[in-house]
């Protein structure tokens, strides 16, 4: 393998209010079968990380209320090799990436809901 063993183009993304998501892409030197990879994150710089593993290539965030920043990374995690020389290979993460959550809104559906309206009422 080829340098260090990393997902790619990894961005995290608000979707709504309570969840946002993490993708990316598979490292580019390696075998893409079997891949399991592991999701860090955390909430406005918490000492302790929640941990999650995976095969897909985003990871849905459940965001608690009342949380200002998501903080987040993503690794590979390594094959284990068993027998007498087994080392310990320990995960490379990704960069972290930053979501503030005080940006992200419900979206306004009250001009869509009056057009609606308008336009179901005015035509009947």
């Amino acid at each position: 393998v080829l340098g260090p063993n990393i997902p790619i183009y990894v961005t995290l993304s608000g979707k709504s209010t309570d969840r946002a998501v993490l993708s990316w892409l598979p490292p580019r030197n390696d075998d893409l079968k079997n891949k399991k990879y592991e999701v860090l994150y955390n909430f406005d710089n918490d000492n302790e990380f929640n941990i999650r593993q995976t095969e897909q290539t985003e990871e849905v965030i459940e965001i608690p209320e009342g949380n200002s920043i998501l903080k987040a990374a993503v690794g590979v995690v390594p094959e284990q090799v068993e027998g007498p020389d087994a080392k310990q290979v320990l995960t490379v993460y990704s960069s972290f990436k930053y979501l503030d959550l005080r940006e992200l809104k419900e979206p306004d559906v009250s001009d869509f809901l009056q057009t609606y309206f308008s336009l179901t009422l005015g035509n009947s």
